[in-house]
C-alpha cells in the first residue's frame, strides 16, 4: 500500500512539473518596448513585476540621425547620462512590486520611414540579497511607419497609396532595401529578376559590396550593380548557377523561388524550425509546389512570410511582382529576421 502511494505522489509530482507555466523569475527581469508615431520613437525600459530587483543600470545606443528630445523618470532615483550623442547610460535604485514598473522613458523625434533598432548592453540588476545578475544584450526594434505626408514612395508615380502594397513599398525604400526602376517608377507590379532578389537578400545582410569584386558566372559582368550581390550569394550557398556556367540574372522569378531564396537566407543564419505542414496544405493549389520548394513553402505559410493570391490559392509558379517580394520582405524582418 505504501509503495503505491509513493508512485502515486510521484507522478503527481511529475505532473506539476509538466503543467506549470515558466515563471516571471525565469524571464530577464529588464525588458524594453517602443512605440512610434507621426516621426516621434518612444523607447521605455521597465522592470518585470515580481523579479525583486533593488537596483541596476544598463547602456542603450540608438541611431545619431535621432533626436532625443525628452527624458522621464520612471523610478525616482533613477539617474540617465544623456551626454554622449547616441548613447544613454542609466543607473537606478528601487524595483518593481507585483506590477512591471518602467525605469526610463525616452522620446526621439526626427524619424524617418525606416527600421530603428535600439541596442541594450551592459545590463545588470541587483536583488534585495545584493546578488547582481547580467542581463544578455538585446535589442529593441521598431519600425516607423509613413504619416501620409512624407512617404518614400510618394515621389513614384506609379505608387498607389490606397493598395495593399504601399506600406511594404515604403518599407523597403526607407530601409534601402530595394530602389526605384526609375527616377518616378517603382513598377510595383513589374517582374522580379533572379538580379533583384540576390541584391534585396544581400542589402538585407549588409553585404559589403568592395568585398565581392570577382564573378563566377560568364553572363554576369563585373561593375554591374548585381554583381558583388550574386557574388555574395553564390559563395553563401543561397543560389547557384546553371550548367552552362550562367547564372541569368535577368531572369524572372516564381513565387516558390523566391521564397525559396529567403529561406535559405534565413536558415544560413543558422535558424531551424519545426516542419508544420498545415498552413501550406490549406492553400487549393499546394499540390502544384515543387518538390524542391516544398520546405521553403512550408516555411513561409506557417510563418505568415506568404499569402495567399485569392481564393485560397497560392500560385507557386506564378510569376512573382516587385509588390509582392516588397511585402514579404516586410513581414520577414519585422517577424523573423
Amino acid at each position: 500500500m505504501r509503495k503505491k502511494l509513493t508512485a502515486l505522489l510521484l507522478a503527481c509530482l511529475l505532473l506539476v512539473c509538466l503543467v506549470l507555466p515558466v515563471s516571471a523569475a525565469d524571464a530577464p527581469a529588464l525588458f524594453g518596448t517602443a512605440n512610434a508615431a507621426d516621426g516621434t520613437v518612444t523607447v521605455t525600459l521597465s522592470l518585470r513585476g515580481g523579479s525583486a530587483v533593488r537596483s541596476g543600470a544598463f547602456t542603450l545606443s540608438y541611431d545619431s540621425s535621432l533626436t532625443l528630445s525628452k527624458t522621464e523618470k520612471g523610478l525616482p532615483l533613477a539617474v540617465a547620462n544623456t551626454k554622449e550623442k547616441g548613447k544613454v547610460v542609466c543607473n537606478w535604485v528601487g524595483g518593481a512590486a507585483e506590477a512591471d514598473q518602467a525605469v526610463l522613458t525616452l522620446t526621439f523625434t526626427n524619424a524617418a520611414t525606416k527600421s530603428y533598432t535600439f541596442k541594450v548592453s551592459g545590463a545588470k540588476v541587483t536583488d534585495k540579497n545584493y546578488e547582481t545578475t547580467k542581463i544578455a544584450d538585446f535589442p529593441i526594434r521598431i519600425y516607423v511607419a509613413c504619416n501620409g505626408k512624407n512617404c518614400p514612395s510618394k515621389s513614384y508615380k506609379d505608387v498607389d497609396q490606397t493598395q495593399w502594397y504601399h506600406n511594404a513599398v515604403d518599407y523597403v525604400l526607407g530601409n534601402d532595401l530595394m530602389k526605384g526602376t526609375g527616377k518616378t517608377t517603382f513598377s510595383p507590379d513589374a517582374t522580379l529578376t533572379r538580379g533583384m532578389v540576390v541584391t534585396v537578400l544581400g542589402r538585407m545582410a549588409g553585404v559589403k559590396t568592395s568585398d565581392y569584386t570577382g564573378t563566377s558566372f560568364s553572363d554576369v559582368k563585373a561593375g554591374s550593380w548585381y554583381a558583388p550581390y550574386v557574388q555574395w550569394a553564390s559563395k553563401q550557398g543561397l543560389v547557384k548557377g546553371y550548367e552552362d556556367g550562367t547564372f541569368k540574372p535577368e531572369q524572372n522569378v516564381t513565387r516558390e523561388e523566391m521564397v525559396t531564396m529567403l529561406f535559405r537566407c534565413w536558415q544560413s543564419e543558422g535558424n531551424t524550425w519545426k516542419t508544420d505542414v498545415a498552413a501550406l496544405n490549406a492553400y487549393k493549389d499546394s499540390a502544384k509546389v515543387s518538390s524542391w520548394a516544398l520546405p521553403a513553402m512550408r516555411w513561409a505559410a506557417a510563418n505568415g512570410v506568404v499569402n495567399g493570391v485569392g481564393d485560397s490559392m497560392l500560385e507557386p509558379q506564378g510569376q512573382a511582382t516587385r509588390a509582392q517580394f516588397a511585402k514579404i520582405i516586410m513581414v520577414y524582418l519585422e517577424n523573423l529576421a
